[in-house]
Order: C-alpha cells, then structure tokens, then sequence
C-alpha cells in the first residue's frame, strides 16, 4: 500500500454529496471507508481515461517534432537533475508560445505523461513544484530520434548524463524499458 496524503480541494457539492451517501449505503458509516472509496474512484478514472490518452502519447513518442526534441534537449542541458515547474513553463511560453494548450501539451501531456520529468515536492500549497529529470529516460529518448554527432553539438555528453544515473548499460536497459512500457 502506498503512502496516504491529506488533500484538500474543493468540489461540486451534489457530487460530494452523493459520494459520501453512496459510501455509507455500502458500509454503514464514513469513518475509514471514505477515504479508500475516493482512492479506488480516483484510480478508475484514470484507468478508464488511459487508452485514448495513451493512443496519443504513443503517437507523440514514436514520431516526436523538432519542438519535443528541442524541449528534451533544452531540459537535459540546463537541468540534469532537477527543475523547477515554473522553469519549464517559461521556457515554453518564450518558445511555443503562451497559450495554456501549449503548455498542456508539452508539459503534461509530453513530460510529465512520458516520465520526463516527475514532481518530487509541491510548494505554496501547489502553486510551484520541484521536478525530478529523469535524464537517463530523456537521453535514451533522444538518442532513438537525434544522432549522436547532433546531441554532442547541443552540447550534450553521453558520459556526463549518465554519470549520476548508474552505469550507462543500466541507463539503456531503463530507457528501453521506459519506451517498451508505453
């Protein structure tokens, strides 16, 4: 079982509403139950969310654009560890432009769908995260769709990433399996 978090947001009130009833019609009182049953509700939709989803991932990971590729580039050049989410929102409204369906785009559905990059830590109540770089995901990646003379112009070493990510076998094996799992 994975750790539990406390949230709070705010919700439809008939919804919330019908949820807490149907809670207790099933188990006689909120206490315990409630939290679970919200769990189990929210694993489902993303379950039942995934595949149209998924069908586009698969789409943007096997035939990335140039921008991907310069994003991933951009992201594995200047943050090889860690981020923050705001950085990478930046640097995509300066280059793709401001619209939130952009940022949608190449932040959550590309990087952060893809394990790119994943949140590490939340600050001012979620307002700004801390990513993660996977960038032995990202180098794998790049390495399927960008030559190795054209990542070494970008000023990208394959020693250098790897360095902090294992050895670079282990590297390979992650970002083979990272593809294959999509």
């Amino acid at each position: 079982m994975s750790k539990k978090v406390k949230i709070w947001v705010f919700v439809d009130s008939d919804v919330w509403e019908a949820f807490k009833n149907y809670v207790f019609s099933k188990y006689g009182t909120l206490w315990k139950y409630l939290g679970d049953e919200l769990s189990g509700a929210m694993e489902e939709h993303l379950k039942s969310g995934r595949p149209a989803h998924t069908q586009t991932l698969e789409h943007i990971f096997s035939r990335p654009n140039k921008r991907h590729l310069q994003l991933l580039i951009w992201l594995l050049k200047n943050y090889p560890n860690e981020t923050l989410y705001s950085e990478i929102k930046r640097y995509i409204h300066d280059n793709f432009g401001a619209d939130r369906r952009t940022v949608k785009k190449y932040l959550h559905d590309f990087l952060i769908s893809g394990g790119f990059v994943e949140v590490r830590k939340s600050l001012r109540q979620n307002a700004e995260h801390i990513l993660k770089v996977n960038a032995g995901l990202i180098y794998g990646y790049l390495t399927r769709h960008v030559s190795e003379k054209e990542l070494r112009e970008n000023g990208i070493f394959r020693e250098e990433i790897l360095r902090g990510e294992g050895s670079v076998k282990d590297c390979e094996v992650r970002s083979r399996a990272g593809a294959s799992g999509r």
